[in-house]
């Protein structure tokens, strides 16, 4: 909702044939209604807290609005669609798992805050506010409209109780003023909801900070997944130029001996340039199932490490700890499986700076939403079992 768009509509001319006024009416009666919920729980809860708190019960009683104001927040976004329907998205960070991951990351944030001054606002001066509007420009015109029928079924009536009609030519005339009032009541009426729904877009939407804030983080976030495949894809050069490529080399080269060689010598050389075909081979099909291999979509990321694990040279133990995921044989997403896994096979290799004798690979979820992976081995010393060194950490958004 553009303000000076807003405020543009509420001024034009054909402002009563257009729908804006009946969509400001509603606005300001769901607000209403809304308003008056919202200041009894408040009252409700803030008095049973602080008569509690003597017994240490009511402390949780405190921080109830606070909690409270996050789905209120929802549901007035929701309500903005009456008077415009501009997309109001939330300007809440993906929370932890968790009801204490869920809840500190809503105390760290401004919107969380800006929803909690929206709430007693809307409780204490906006509720309130409509009310009156609503009373006065709408509820007030009705009954002077309907002063004729009273005064012809009751006799002289007392109109608001301030208006004495003694005729029915005195009840005409003020049903005519009550229609003149209800028309032009429709203007602030209209201004009225739309103030409402400004200040509502103002603190319960996202503001440039926070949406600069989310841009820097889905950038830092992108760059990490592009480091990671560009990671893998060294690591496939590597294996195809150290592995595949050299038992090819070695093939030709053991062929064309075959090829000048004669009797039982060419026989030899046959058989080890078949064997080193086999190799060859074997070496490409465990490359192509290390890319993205089949367990990996069958049973998820924690299957897929132990695998790895079970095929490394040196003991390797392997916990990994995915949202979503008891055990290692639980599924994981395979969005998210897929961008995990291009960073396993670089941490594990024995051959990495910092990899001893046993490695420990842990994934955990970050502050941010994103999922973190972190791999820690342990470097055995000359003599002993182990001591624990920290190695690099990978993360995936």
């Amino acid at each position: 909702m553009r303000p000076n768009g807003s405020w543009q509509a509420v001024a034009r001319k054909d402002l009563l044939a257009t729908s804006l006024p009946w969509r400001a009416l509603a606005y300001l009666v769901t607000g209403a209604v809304v308003g008056v919920v919202v200041l009894a729980s408040l009252v409700v809860s803030l008095t049973a807290g602080a008569l509690l708190t003597v017994f240490l019960v009511g402390v949780p009683l405190l921080a109830v609005p606070v909690v409270a104001a996050v789905p209120l927040g929802a549901v007035e976004r929701r309500r903005l669609r009456i008077m415009d329907a501009e997309p109001a998205p939330s300007p809440h960070r993906p929370a932890r798992p968790g009801p204490r991951g869920w809840l500190g990351t809503r105390l760290r944030e401004q919107a969380t805050w800006r929803a909690l001054a929206y709430t007693g606002l809307l409780a204490v001066v906006l509720g309130p506010i409509e009310l009156i509007a609503l009373t006065y420009g709408l509820l007030a015109p009705l009954v002077m409209i309907c002063a004729p029928i009273s005064v012809a079924e009751a006799g002289p009536i007392v109109l608001l109780k301030f208006w004495p009609l003694d005729s029915l030519t005195e009840a005409f005339a003020a049903a005519l003023l009550g229609v003149a009032v209800l028309v032009l009541a429709a203007y602030p009426i209209t201004a009225l909801a739309t103030a409402h729904a400004l200040l509502a877009r103002l603190l319960l939407t996202s503001t440039k900070a926070e949406s600069g804030e989310r841009l820097a983080e889905l950038t830092r976030s992108r760059s990490r997944l592009v480091e990671a495949f560009e990671v893998e894809r060294r690591r496939i050069e590597r294996d195809l130029h150290d592995g595949a490529q050299q038992r090819l080399v070695a093939l030709t080269m053991t062929l064309g001996l075959a090829k000048v060689s004669r009797g039982e010598e060419a026989a030899e050389l046959v058989a080890r340039a078949h064997e080193e075909a086999k190799l060859a081979l074997a070496e490409i099909r465990d490359l192509i199932r290390g890319i993205h291999p089949r367990i990996l979509a069958d049973r998820g990321l924690p299957a897929a490490v132990a695998e790895l694990a079970d095929r490394s040279p040196v003991p390797v133990e392997v916990d990994v700890d995915v949202p979503g995921c008891r055990n290692r044989w639980s599924r994981s997403p395979t969005s998210s499986s897929a961008r995990a896994w291009p960073t396993w096979p670089s941490t594990a290799e024995p051959s990495k700076p910092g990899c001893g004798a046993g490695s420990t690979a842990g994934c955990s979820p970050s502050r941010s939403g994103t999922t973190e992976w972190a791999a820690r081995t342990r470097r055995p010393a000359p003599g002993s079992p182990g001591s624990p060194t920290a190695s690099p950490r990978s993360r995936a958004g």
